[in-house]
């Protein structure tokens, strides 16, 4: 049953989300994170991580953590079958910093 496994949910920012999850044999937590864009400033990049790194360091090691990220990267299209089984051919033409 799911229903009453949620222990803790924390908005860490508008960016970050966290979550605890009561489950068996180890206590789940997920952080949820959008990255910030590259025309962020960098004080407020700074920020995003320091939120970052406090969320993540908050669970307990004995926990399992599980970090799903969105780094708001364009990594272009596949033009070899080096990157194959991750790029496809439907991708953008530009890459950004994020994607390099």
């Amino acid at each position: 049953m799911i229903a009453g496994t949620l222990l803790e949910y924390q908005t860490v920012n508008d960016r970050i989300l966290a979550i605890e999850i009561n489950s068996k044999p180890k206590k789940l937590n997920i952080v949820q994170i959008y990255a910030q864009t590259a025309v962020s400033t960098e004080e407020s990049l700074e920020q995003f991580y320091e939120d970052l790194d406090m969320a993540v360091k908050k669970i307990p090691k004995r926990n399992i953590k599980v970090i799903i990220w969105d780094l708001n990267a364009k990594v272009g299209k596949q033009t070899s079958d080096t990157c194959a089984g991750v790029v496809g051919k439907g991708g953008l033409e530009e890459v950004n910093e994020a994607g390099e």
